[in-house]
């Protein structure tokens, strides 16, 4: 670039992208057995609707932990033993869902107050 008869050079800038999942995967929950909470990871394949929900042993819903569009990509959420009003769960234990637009896959993690 020349300004007022200045020559100035620059580095080249380098940007690394990660790589893009090859599949759609829920992680297992980590801790697990928690209190007071776990990190569960997930990735996608492709841009998709994601639900993530927490249910008990009876298959009521407890929490919805995300529900949105999603890129391609790794991501984590986190449940901390609340249901939906705010509510410290009973110990026990729970099944995490994780519902796309073409997979359903599911984890159980215990809850221990």
């Amino acid at each position: 670039m020349t300004v007022s008869g200045e020559t100035r050079t620059y580095n080249p800038i380098f940007i690394q992208l990660d790589k893009l999942p090859n599949e759609t995967f829920l992680g297992k929950p980590y801790p697990n057995p928690f209190n007071p909470q776990t990190y569960i990871s997930y990735k996608l394949k492709n841009e998709s609707l994601v639900n993530i929900s927490v249910y008990d042993m009876l298959g009521r819903l407890v929490k919805v932990l995300y529900n949105d569009n999603q890129s391609a990509g790794y991501y984590n959420v986190f449940w901390n033993g609340t249901d939906e009003n705010g509510q410290q769960a009973c110990s026990g234990t729970y099944i995490i869902c994780m519902q796309t637009d073409d997979k359903r896959q599911i984890q159980k993690v215990l809850y221990l107050k």
